[in-house]
């Protein structure tokens, strides 16, 4: 893991806020810190292993989202293995849902979580892309688009991508799963040459 990496990052802000946190625990009183053992317990299992749990778009996307050890605590349960634990404390701070006009672009998921893949539905069919390739098509390079059966690929540039607005989805293993939908646009504009 490189220094500058968002894993890297993630660890020394949970780091701080794990020293902080067990000095507001050890300067309460005795009878209220015993309440707040499982939460001790939490905290210490996510400062030690939530590197290894998740991966470097997820450490990206928790940074992105400003999410606290405290957050974290919150979504720790206790009846699972540890990795699961943590990727399921995660898990609520990857999903997202739209109204219509109201969600980000493609760009901007991309350019927030930076090497993270896409798997996308869009109004005219899927585009999947690889973590380097979602590189590419923020250099603005095509890709290539299918309709869902063999034979139907595409080739569709990057602007008509980068456009599309989310609509729901999430980030799963550095993935972002999106649905995603052209933009909402004043009367008289035009996208994809139709006039809306």
């Amino acid at each position: 893991m490189s220094e500058n990496s968002s894993l890297a990052r993630l660890a020394e802000k949970l780091n701080a806020e794990y020293a902080a946190y067990i000095r507001r625990w050890e300067a309460t009183p005795i009878e209220v810190a015993m309440q707040d053992v499982e939460k001790l317990v939490a905290a210490k299992q996510i400062k030690h292993h939530l590197a290894d749990a998740i991966t470097e778009g997820d450490a990206a996307l928790l940074l992105h989202k400003g999410v606290t050890l405290e957050k974290l605590i919150d979504q720790y349960g206790q009846s699972m293995d540890t990795q699961e634990l943590l990727r399921q404390c995660v898990s609520p701070f990857s999903e997202m849902d739209f109204g219509p006009g109201e969600g980000p672009t493609v760009r901007d998921l991309l350019t927030q979580v930076p090497g993270s893949g896409l798997d996308m539905m869009t109004p005219d069919g899927y585009v999947q892309l690889t973590p380097e390739q979602a590189e590419q098509l923020l250099a603005g390079s095509p890709v290539h688009a299918h309709a869902g059966a063999s034979g139907t690929e595409v080739q569709t540039e990057a602007d008509m991508i980068l456009c599309l607005q989310v609509l729901r989805g999430g980030m799963k293993d550095g993935v972002w799963q999106v649905l995603t939908d052209y933009p909402q646009m004043e009367q008289g504009q035009q996208m994809g040459g139709m006039t809306q």
